[in-house]
């Protein structure tokens, strides 16, 4: 949507007769959109999971959901209900810096009594 509106804004600004004024705000609607194309991006995606099993025994079903944390980004997944053995094959983006240090996966529960997640993992995000 951002890209859509610097692009909507350059095409008005081509239509005006070129000033200097009009070429000033032409370079800087460029800039910002050579800014956000350029920005790295880390791609997650998240295929299955498997043998899900509710963490209560009040519980006799699992809505399992996944929560992919990134730096200051999360995205979240659709739930499925009443699987134990869940598709999403869903792939989320978000912005990558160098202060990035890990990605947390969570799968929690729709229905859980519990506040925590059904299971987690921390990746290191280092490339090295």
């Amino acid at each position: 949507e951002a890209i859509h509106t610097a692009l909507s804004r350059i095409r008005l600004a081509q239509r005006k007769t070129t000033t200097s004024k009009s070429s000033n705000i032409d370079s800087k609607i460029a800039q910002a959109v050579n800014q956000y194309i350029s920005r790295p991006q880390v791609y997650v995606k998240v295929i299955r999971a498997r043998n899900l099993v509710p963490e209560s025994k009040m519980e006799s079903t699992i809505n399992p959901y996944v929560k992919v944390t990134l730096g200051a980004s999360t995205a979240k997944t659709t739930t499925r209900k009443k699987m134990s053995n869940p598709d999403w094959g869903m792939v989320f983006s978000f912005d990558w810096d160098r202060t990035m240090r890990f990605i947390k996966i969570e799968v929690w529960s729709s229905e859980a009594i519990a506040k925590s997640p059904t299971g987690s993992k921390n990746k290191s995000s280092n490339t090295n």
